[in-house]
């Protein structure tokens, strides 16, 4: 019988599904894997929402000269994993391809990250006819009316406070709890979610333990 911590692996390479639909995943940049992934498996309608809580922005684009963008626009399912598996895909590059890829055309990002660009330019967004939303409080984004299938995308280290790699000033279970409360609705009504640990930025080895198991205990009920 699996326990959490057969789920809890420190690897860059670490990706794996949970839960039907659910995926975790250490380094970010599974993310798009799992999203590749998920769509294969059920042939749904795209493009998606996706909603992105994370203490980082992650939305670097690296896929701007003509090579980088045949790679990642033809590449199949077999190739796309190895891109990933490769770092083509980076931990906070792998939102840009699901938009140039056509699996989002609208992100809702909740992030707290202070002192670099906040989420995609505004060329960017043109030239794939994508939109994005910044909010500033989990409610608004809770609240907003969904109109069709949506990714649930979370960052465990949005809980840590210090933003400093392997330092930790990690939220109180009852914040915590209050944030998963008010979520509840928005992760109950997701066609796929992935979980990203990202072992240093949640803090201290032991801290992302913990709050890993905190997680995935919230999902199991």
């Amino acid at each position: 019988m699996k326990t959490f911590d057969d789920y809890i692996v420190n690897s860059d390479d670490f990706c794996k599904e949970i839960y039907p639909n659910v995926w975790l995943m250490d380094d970010h940049k599974w993310a798009f894997w799992a999203w590749i992934s998920y769509i294969d498996r059920v042939k749904t309608s795209l493009p998606l929402s996706l909603y992105h809580i994370d203490y980082h922005w992650d939305a670097i684009n690296d896929f701007q000269c003509e090579k980088a963008l045949s790679d990642i626009s033809q590449a199949e399912l077999t190739a796309l994993f190895s891109l990933v598996s490769e770092d083509y895909i980076s931990k906070d590059g792998f939102i840009a391809p699901a938009i140039i890829k056509r699996i989002f055309d609208e992100v809702h990002f909740y992030c707290r990250q202070k002192g670099t660009e906040i989420a995609f330019s505004p060329d960017f967004l043109k030239t794939y006819n994508a939109k994005q939303y910044i909010h500033q409080e989990i409610e608004n984004m809770c609240a907003v009316k969904k109109s069709k299938q949506y990714a649930f995308d979370l960052d465990i280290d949005v809980f840590n406070d210090s933003g400093m790699y392997l330092e930790s000033e990690l939220w109180s279970q009852e914040k915590r709890d209050l944030f998963f409360q008010k979520c509840r609705g928005l992760i109950e009504n997701a066609s796929v979610i992935t979980i990203a640990m990202s072992f240093g930025y949640s803090g201290t080895k032991n801290d992302t333990k913990y709050l890993a198991k905190y997680v995935i205990k919230k999902y199991s009920k």
